[in-house]
């Protein structure tokens, strides 16, 4: 039988055996760090039937542009952009914290991108602004296009804040990491060192990936070619 801890009582266990030993406050603050982290992991992570149809419209949309193999990387979110015939710009937003956003209004789109960020953030923004289009900026009831805009603010530790923000966010890793040519590389690659090279994403964001991907591995089968 499988024990399945509740991490509120083990904090609370794990703080009370700190005072009672006398290891004190950093001990406390080391668990409670812990928790925490827990916490975010848990509420960052999308329902896997979610995760699987975003995997599967990323992979449609590498199609689109005909990225079918590793000697495709890395991807351009910016040719998807074009084929697409959406406008990207390159600005300079009056809150530094923003990274991007995309724009819907009288049938047109346009993705703005902070020109002060690296050149991998703002490939990720972009890719991200294009997952708000492809599963968020959608057709009213009456079929419609609806005006809308979205704005992507810089996030450290990988977190996002609303369903949606994480949504893009794992078509952004889908589309610029996809599964089936990472299951290449994990064949090939040293380290996530140069798989983050390969794929011209950060370290950090490759990480993520790969985590998410030891969590669910059927996502390494969400597609085929």
């Amino acid at each position: 039988m499988t024990t399945i801890l509740n991490p509120n009582r083990v904090a609370a266990e794990e703080v009370a055996a700190a005072r009672r030993s006398g290891t004190g406050t950093l001990r406390i603050l080391r668990m409670r760090s812990i928790i925490a982290r827990w916490k975010g992991e848990q509420r960052d992570m999308l329902p896997i039937e979610r995760a699987l149809e975003i995997e599967a419209k990323a992979w449609g949309a590498l199609a689109r542009i005909k990225i079918t193999s590793d000697s495709d990387l890395p991807v351009a979110p910016a040719d998807l952009a074009d084929d697409l015939g959406i406008i990207v710009r390159e600005v300079s937003f009056k809150e530094s914290d923003i990274s991007g956003a995309i724009s819907r209004k009288d049938g047109g789109v346009v993705i703005l991108v902070n020109k002060f960020d690296p050149p991998n953030r703002r490939r990720f923004t972009i890719a991200h602004e294009l997952g708000h289009f492809y599963l968020h900026l959608g057709e009213d009831q009456e079929g419609e296009a609806t005006d809308r805009v979205d704005f992507r603010r810089t996030l450290y530790g990988g977190r996002a804040h609303t369903m949606e923000e994480q949504e893009a966010n794992h078509f952004a890793a889908a589309f610029l990491m996809p599964c089936p040519l990472i299951g290449q590389a994990l064949r090939g690659a040293d380290n996530t060192q140069d798989m983050s090279a390969s794929f011209g994403v950060s370290e950090e964001a490759m990480s993520i990936r790969l985590k998410t991907i030891e969590k669910h591995p059927e996502l390494l089968y969400a597609v085929q070619r």
